[in-house]
């Protein structure tokens, strides 16, 4: 959303193509210093989040200045690591944040409601929607990559608040 970004975003794409490393351990490595950045990584509830992943850190990663302005990072670089093949196959494309803004701009969720967005991807729609309270947002993705970058983007956005965001792996169609 931030045109000075575009080219960081680059750069991460680039050095990630450059080591060849997969893509999950690039997308934990942002996460983990988007976290780093926000000083959230030793909160007891963002270590319990964490410490459901075992994916590599990347140290060559350390030499970028990661920008945090962005509401979607990790589904941006995400989307740019996949090929197109790969997202033709699971029908795996991001809506854009200025569309899930638009989108979700009339919904306000009281604290005795609840949004659920059943294909949350990165969790596009969950960080649109307005409400009292992170408790209210549940989502559902068949992606483990991507349940671990919307609960990264819920923690992200709510700093404030110390809770376990209700995204889990899970196929909606099928359950």
């Amino acid at each position: 959303t931030h045109n000075e970004n575009i080219q960081t975003i680059t750069k991460i794409i680039d050095l990630a193509n450059s080591i060849n490393s997969k893509t999950e351990d690039v997308i934990y490595t942002i996460a983990i210093m988007l976290l780093e950045r926000k000083n959230m990584i030793n909160k007891m509830h963002v270590k319990k989040v964490i410490s459901e992943y075992t994916y590599q850190f990347i140290d060559v990663f350390d030499s970028l200045e990661i920008p945090d302005n962005e509401k979607d990072l990790l589904g941006v670089v995400y989307q740019s690591l996949r090929t197109e093949g790969s997202k033709n196959i699971s029908g795996s494309y991001y809506t854009p944040s200025h569309i899930t803004d638009v989108l979700c701009n009339t919904f306000i969720i009281n604290k005795n409601q609840k949004a659920l967005d059943p294909c949350c991807g990165s969790g596009a729609f969950l960080l649109s929607i307005s409400c009292d309270s992170p408790d209210c947002l549940y989502g559902f993705d068949i992606d483990p990559i991507a349940v671990m970058m919307a609960k990264i983007n819920l923690l992200l956005k709510y700093s404030d608040y110390e809770f376990i965001p209700h995204v889990y792996v899970l196929d909606y169609l099928k359950s």
